[in-house]
C-alpha cells in the first residue's frame, strides 16, 4: 500500500540553522539581481556606442521601451553583426552567447521556487533552477533541479565577471574609428532606399467616362 506523502515542513519550528539558511539565501538572491544590473547596464551602454553623440538619449528612449533582455540583445547583436569589423564579431558572438547562458539563471532566481529541501530538523532553503511548473514538479524534490547558497555565490562572481568582459567590449568599439567613420556616413543606405521604395502611393485617377453610343 502506497504511504501518503510527509507533511510539509512548519515554518514555526524552524532551528537556528535552518532560518539561517534561509535569511542567506533571500540575501544572496538580491545579491544576484542587483549584480544582473551590471549586465543589463553595460549592453545598453554598447547600444549607444552606436549613437552617440547626438542620439543618445532618442536611442536610449528606443531601446528601454522593448521590455525583455532577450529582445535588447537581439538588437544589440544586429547592430554589431551590421556594423563591426570580423575580429570585433568574433570577440562578441562568445560574449552574447554567455550573455543569454546567463539570463536564464538570471530569471530563474527571479521567478523560480524557493523551498526548504531535506528532513527537519536539517532542511536548508534552496531556489529553483527554473521556474516553477508544477506538472513538472519531481516528488519528492530532487536537489539537483535547485541552487543552493553556494551556486548562487558563484552566481555573482560569473555576472560580475562577464559584466567586466562587456565593458571591455564596449570600450574597444567606441575606440574604433573605423566604425564611427561608417556610421557617420553622409549617404545613409536607408534613405538612398527610400526613393526606390516609396512609403506613400499617389492615389489613382478617377477611370475616363465611357465613350457615348452613336446616334444613328
Amino acid at each position: 500500500m502506497t504511504q501518503p506523502p510527509p507533511p510539509p515542513p512548519n515554518p514555526d519550528t524552524l532551528t537556528t540553522a535552518e532560518a539561517k539558511s534561509g535569511n542567506e539565501l533571500i540575501t544572496l538572491m538580491g545579491n544576484v539581481l542587483a549584480c544582473w544590473q551590471g549586465i543589463e547596464h553595460t549592453i545598453a551602454d554598447i547600444y549607444l556606442v552606436f549613437f552617440r553623440p547626438m542620439r543618445a538619449d532618442a536611442a536610449s528612449v528606443a531601446l528601454y521601451a522593448v521590455r525583455t533582455f532577450e529582445a535588447r540583445l537581439s538588437i544589440v547583436n544586429a547592430l554589431i553583426t551590421f556594423f563591426s569589423s570580423d575580429d570585433h564579431k568574433a570577440t562578441w558572438a562568445d560574449l552574447y552567447a554567455l550573455a543569454r547562458k546567463r539570463s536564464s539563471a538570471r530569471n530563474a532566481i527571479a521567478h523560480g521556487l524557493v523551498m526548504r529541501h531535506g528532513r527537519p530538523p536539517n532542511s536548508e532553503f534552496v531556489v529553483g533552477q527554473s521556474i516553477y511548473d508544477i506538472s513538472n514538479f519531481p516528488d519528492p524534490p530532487l536537489k539537483n533541479g535547485f541552487y543552493t547558497r553556494k551556486e548562487l555565490r558563484e552566481m555573482c562572481e560569473t555576472f560580475l565577471s562577464l559584466t567586466k568582459k562587456l565593458d571591455e567590449f564596449r570600450l574597444a568599439l567606441a575606440n574604433d574609428q573605423a566604425l564611427r567613420a561608417k556610421l557617420d556616413a553622409p549617404s545613409q543606405q536607408v534613405l538612398r532606399h527610400e526613393g526606390w521604395y516609396p512609403l506613400r502611393m499617389q492615389m489613382p485617377g478617377a477611370p475616363p467616362p465611357p465613350p457615348e453610343s452613336s446616334q444613328e
